[in-house]
């Protein structure tokens, strides 16, 4: 049976400094998205456009308005 190598204390401090910078920037990444999350749905509201946007969301689906993009938008 082979013996497994115990990772040092240098090895095992970069290696949680690495999550820590991966941790920070999915955190700060989740900041942002929830900032434009609040500033359209605070727009769509202070548009007057609540009653069209749940109609949207009611009754979109998905289809590929262009061929050479790899994905889908909501269409009505």
């Amino acid at each position: 049976m082979q013996k497994l190598k115990t990772p040092t204390y240098t090895q095992l401090k970069e290696v949680m400094e690495e999550m820590y910078d991966h941790i920070h920037s999915q955190d700060q990444e989740i900041k942002y998205l929830s900032d434009e999350r609040q500033y359209l749905s605070d727009y769509i509201e202070w548009k007057g456009l609540t009653e069209d946007f749940e109609y949207f969301k009611a009754h979109a689906h998905k289809a590929r308005l262009d061929e050479d993009l790899p994905f889908e938008n909501y269409v009505l």
